[in-house]
């Protein structure tokens, strides 16, 4: 059994994973059985949706979409992110409230005048940010606010600096 998305759950779900390992340890403890580790992101999720009153199949959505959010930006920057950094703990955990906020049609607002630095400064990011944004539109069919786009940008220029 594997889980793509085994990180990627530990980073978006810290403690409904910590949950999730001490159960996986209690029943090798008391029932002499050994699940794999891809089982305890398995297991966080459905802890995080029964915490959250989230469908475990929409929280597993939003996963995948964050999974292809990541992958793109690997592709467009050129870049492999350490899955341990707290650059790309920070990344993932603005991409999930992200997903969320689009989901439930929250809008973001962002200074215009940042905006415009950023787009100058470091266009790449600017439009890979963009581009990011129309993942999200499409898997999720409701539109991203602009101001997306701006702190998108901050977290990744800062991943392409170091």
């Amino acid at each position: 059994m594997t889980n793509p998305f085994l990180l990627e759950t530990e980073s978006l779900y810290p403690n409904e994973f910590a949950l999730a390992e001490r159960i996986v340890d209690m029943f090798h403890e008391r029932l002499n059985v050994l699940l794999p580790d891809a089982e305890t992101g398995f297991i966080a999720l459905h802890i995080h949706s029964a915490t959250t009153f989230k469908n475990v199949l929409e929280v597993n959505r939003h996963n995948q979409i964050i999974g292809q959010i990541v992958q793109t930006i690997e592709s467009h920057l050129n870049v492999k992110m350490d899955r341990t950094s707290l650059d790309y703990k920070r990344l993932l955990r603005h991409l999930r409230y992200a997903v969320e906020r689009v989901a439930t049609g929250e809008t973001v607002e962002a200074p215009q005048k940042i905006e415009k630095v950023l787009r100058d400064e470091y266009p790449l990011c600017y439009s890979t940010a963009w581009e990011l944004m129309g993942i999200m539109e499409r898997e999720l069919k409701r539109p991203v606010p602009r101001g997306e786009a701006t702190y998108l940008t901050m977290h990744l220029q800062r991943l392409t600096s170091r």
